[in-house]
C-alpha cells in the first residue's frame, strides 16, 4: 500500500521549478553541482560526488557475514534548474544513484553508490527556507531570545549570508522523501512494481503459511 501510494503521489503531484516552488511537499527536477568549496569525495575510490554511500561486508572463517561498515555523507546536495536553486538535506531520504560500484580486496566486499556532480536528479520532499541569522538579538522570536545556545541557533539558521531553500524530510511519515537520477515517469512505474511484488509474495506467504502449519499440526 505504501508503494501504491507513492507511485499515487509522483503523479498526482506536477513537478515545480525550483525558482517559484512553493513551501511544503514539493517535487523539482535539477541538475546537482558543487555551491561552494571543494567536492566531497567517494571513499577509496576518490572521485568527486554530492552524496555517496559505502559499505564494506567482512566474511569470518565460517563465511557468514557480519553486519556491513556503513559510512555515508550528509552534507547539503545542492541543485539548480533555470529559475534557482536549492539544497537538499539527504539524511533519512530514500536514494537511487546510477552509480554504483562493487570492490572486492583481501576478502571484504566494498559497495559504492553516489551521486556525481552534473547529475540530472529528481526530488520529492518538505521544502522550508532558512534565513540567515539576525545580526541583532532584539530580531530572534521573543520567546526564544537568550534560551538558545548557539549550536541551536547555527542549526536553526545555519551559517547563511542569504535564505536558502531546503527540501527536508516530510514532517508526516506518510509523505514519501527521495532522490533519485531515474526519470519521473520510471520512478511511479517502479513503485507500481514492487507493490506488486509484495501483493503476490504475502499472496503466497498465505497460502503456504496454513499448509504447513497444518501438515506440522495434524502429523
Amino acid at each position: 500500500m505504501r508503494r501504491l501510494k507513492l507511485a499515487r503521489i509522483v503523479e498526482d503531484i506536477p513537478v515545480s521549478k525550483i525558482g517559484s516552488a512553493s513551501q511544503g511537499y514539493v517535487e523539482v527536477k535539477g541538475k546537482t553541482f558543487i555551491e561552494s568549496g571543494l567536492p566531497i569525495y567517494v571513499p577509496m575510490l576518490k572521485i568527486p560526488c554530492v552524496w555517496y554511500r559505502y559499505e564494506a561486508f567482512r566474511e569470518h572463517e565460517d563465511h557468514e557475514s557480519t553486519e556491513p561498515d556503513l559510512k555515508e555523507s550528509i552534507q547539503r546536495i545542492y541543485i539548480k534548474d533555470l529559475t534557482g536553486i536549492c539544497a537538499v538535506d539527504p539524511r533519512e531520504a530514500e536514494i537511487e544513484p546510477k552509480k554504483t560500484r562493487e570492490l572486492v580486496e583481501f576478502g571484504v566486499l566494498h559497495r559504492f553508490r553516489w551521486l556525481g556532480v552534473g547529475e540530472h536528479v529528481y526530488v520529492a520532499g518538505w521544502l522550508k527556507t532558512l534565513h540567515p541569522m539576525p545580526e541583532v538579538s532584539d530580531k530572534l522570536p521573543g520567546s526564544c531570545t537568550g534560551l538558545i545556545k548557539q549550536q541551536e541557533l547555527n542549526l536553526r539558521y545555519g551559517q547563511l549570508k542569504k535564505p536558502l531553500n531546503v527540501i527536508i524530510k516530510p514532517p508526516e511519515d506518510d509523505l514519501p522523501f527521495f532522490i533519485t537520477t531515474g526519470f519521473r515517469r520510471l520512478t511511479a512505474k517502479r513503485a507500481r512494481l514492487e507493490a506488486v511484488a509484495w501483493s503476490f509474495a504475502f499472496g503466497i506467504v498465505g497460502v503456504i503459511l496454513p499448509y504447513v502449519v497444518g501438515v506440522m499440526y495434524g502429523s
